[in-house]
């Protein structure tokens, strides 16, 4: 089942969430306008949003915030705000600080990566991805993206973020990739975050060579749709 919503729903809203779209969190005057934003944006990026956030969590921790959250709001009308009281409660983190701007801002970043194998160090720099504007020098939009990555096959059962890249780090961070490298290093394990990835040329190539093995060179299928989906989208 979550192979199935990577690629049906996750996959679909990048490219609509790509084009200038609406946030999440919108404000409504008239009726028209509230059918009108019952799109992808509101139903695929918001389940997008919370399967990440559940893996940021662990999913015990994760049903235990619904289980309350529902509970305490049963027969009430609630807001995102409630929510995201639930799920702090869950979090070992700054989670109301780190999920808020991915539901009052639109669309969502790509972050570039570079690998220096010889200090074993990937550079890490954000910006938001715009499908039909290369331009995007001017768009200052920043978000605190939950990160992993994988450097051996059994790297990728972990889903549970590594590191933080927070709005405060706008120049980018450096992360240590804490052991050699396989051939490839890949982030967004599984593509539970809701970010595209772009590499430099050499790490590219390493992930191409690994496809290319028997088995994929033990690259999990969800990334290797990943993979595809965002080395067409340049």
């Amino acid at each position: 089942m979550d192979y199935q919503f990577v690629v049906e729903q996750l996959q679909s809203v990048l490219y609509a969430d790509s084009l200038t779209r609406h946030p999440m969190t919108h404000t409504v005057n008239t009726p028209s306008e509230t059918s009108i934003i019952f799109d992808s944006i509101s139903y695929n990026k918001a389940a997008s949003i919370i399967r990440m956030f559940e893996h940021a969590l662990g999913s015990d921790k994760f049903q235990l915030a619904l289980q309350e959250y529902i509970k305490l709001h049963e027969y009430t009308t609630s807001t995102p705000e409630k929510l995201f009281t639930a799920l702090q409660r869950q979090a070992e983190f700054d989670l109301v600080r780190y999920m808020t701007p991915w539901t009052t801002q639109s669309g969502y970043p790509v972050i570039n990566v570079v690998i220096d194998k010889t200090t074993n160090m990937a550079n890490v720099k954000q910006n938001r991805f715009l499908l039909k504007n290369e331009n995007n020098a001017n768009d200052k939009t920043l978000w605190d993206i939950p990160l992993t990555f994988a450097t051996k096959v059994a790297d990728f059962e972990n889903t549970k973020p590594l590191t933080y890249y927070t709005r405060l780090d706008a120049s980018g961070i450096n992360i240590n990739l804490t052991s050699a490298p396989r051939s490839w290093t890949i982030f967004n394990v599984q593509q539970t975050g809701y970010y595209r990835v772009n590499y430099d040329t050499a790490a590219w190539n390493d992930i191409s060579v690994g496809l290319k093995k028997t088995n994929f060179d033990g690259i999990h299928v969800l990334n290797r749709a990943q993979v595809t989906l965002t080395y067409f989208a340049y």
